[in-house]
């Protein structure tokens, strides 16, 4: 996993980038508005409900996690060291490949950036959303 918010944020900008979509021609606000809160469903007391965009999909809503036995959870922030570990129990290459993840080491400051000027009842309801992920990674609500 990565910063449910940070994820928000490579999203944008990887969709600015690109002339075939329109998903992020407008503002951050209007990103998030428009497409993230649009259609989101949240799994709560088990039986996932839903797929939205791979792109900003809540833990919750990658798999069906609240039916499976984890025996491992990682995160981006720790990605190198965790992917070395458990590589090294099932016998593959320990080197991982990054893929195109967007912001590189200034994701945190551009996370601040971007968000600054998002609405409060947009931020709250994208907490809700998130919760999952703020929680079973300890991630900062704090936007």
């Amino acid at each position: 996993s990565r910063h449910p918010f940070q994820r928000l944020v490579s999203a944008f900008l990887d969709f600015k980038e690109r002339p075939s979509t329109r998903m992020a021609k407008g503002s951050f606000t209007s990103f998030l508005t428009s497409s993230v809160l649009k259609n989101n469903p949240s799994c709560i007391g088990g039986g996932c409900v839903g797929i939205t965009n791979h792109h900003w999909r809540p833990i919750d809503t990658s798999c069906s996690f609240c039916a499976l036995n984890f025996t491992v959870l990682s995160s981006m922030e720790t990605f190198a060291e965790d992917f070395t570990c458990i590589s090294s129990r099932f016998g593959i290459p320990t080197v991982p490949e990054a893929k195109r993840v967007r912001g590189g080491s200034k994701i945190k400051e551009l996370t601040s950036k971007f968000f600054a000027d998002v609405p409060e009842h947009v931020k709250e309801k994208l907490k809700r959303i998130y919760r999952l992920d703020l929680a079973m990674f300890g991630y900062e609500a704090n936007i």
